[in-house]
């Protein structure tokens, strides 16, 4: 992920940042910090995206590399979506592709209060948005709702993990393979519960195209991924980066593992 207190752009804005949060009904919601939204809200965010050039810029002065393994991105699908799609066009860049070995993408569409279902609408938004960066992209999350909303050939497009909440995710991919099923990890709380799933699916997600981008199975990652999006689950903010936390991911990526191990002896 690229730090955005350091990532500045052009005009001397920091680059707009938000708070995520789920409420008591788990509804999403969201505010900007420190204003940095501006007057238009959250159009404004989008536009004040960093560019290929603020991206490489940033990794050329802090990390000094040639290429960079991978790169996550989050990306609004939905037909009334902030930023109207133009959220992800810096994935047609050559500037930007001819530097980065392996894009993971999230797609976002919420589905609807009173069918807890993506829209056809906001199906077909997707879809078409897909059309625009699908050669671009490896790797695919989104989650199950917008999963459902597609055929599963459409996803069988790219390498493709499914996240299904407290079921854990599952894999399409290309090779037209039967959907593997990754269970999820036990939590580690005194009632078994979260304590705040805010971010666990992105964290799960970007998890999955970093261990891709190294070269990691997608098996692997999977196991890997799922231990890191519940011990997000585990605290109230965002974990501490500690031996103690590193310890608790490699235990329940273990964890998972067997249990996917467990399942193909049945098989």
């Amino acid at each position: 992920a690229v730090d955005s207190i350091h990532l500045t752009k052009a005009k001397n804005l920091i680059t707009p940042r938000i708070q995520l949060w789920h409420d008591a009904s788990e509804i999403v919601q969201w505010k900007p910090l420190y204003d940095s939204l501006g007057e238009d809200g959250a159009d404004q965010l989008w536009r004040d995206r960093p560019s290929s050039k603020d991206i490489l810029e940033y990794f050329d002065g802090k990390y000094e590399v040639n290429s960079i393994n991978s790169l996550h991105t989050i990306m609004e699908m939905g037909s009334k979506s902030p930023g109207g799609g133009d959220d992800a066009l810096l994935l047609n860049d050559p500037m930007l592709l001819e530097r980065i070995k392996f894009i993971g993408a999230e797609p976002v569409a919420f589905p609807e209060s009173h069918t807890g279902k993506v829209s056809n609408e906001d199906a077909i938004s997707c879809a078409r948005r897909f059309e625009r960066f699908s050669s671009s992209i490896n790797f695919v999350c989104p989650d199950i709702h917008l999963y459902e909303s597609l055929s599963t050939d459409f996803w069988r497009k790219w390498e493709t993990s499914v996240r299904n909440g407290q079921h854990g995710s599952f894999l399409v991919n290309p090779r037209n393979d039967t959907p593997a099923t990754i269970p999820a990890a036990t939590l580690n709380t005194p009632n078994g519960q979260p304590i705040n799933p805010t971010g666990a699916g992105n964290a799960f997600s970007s998890a999955m195209t970093a261990l891709l981008g190294e070269g990691v199975s997608v098996e692997e990652a999977s196991c890997i991924a799922t231990a890191i999006g519940a011990v997000v689950c585990e605290y109230d903010h965002l974990p501490p980066w500690t031996g103690e936390v590193m310890s608790r991911i490699r235990k329940g990526a273990v964890e998972v593992r067997e249990k996917v191990d467990h399942m193909k002896s049945f098989v």
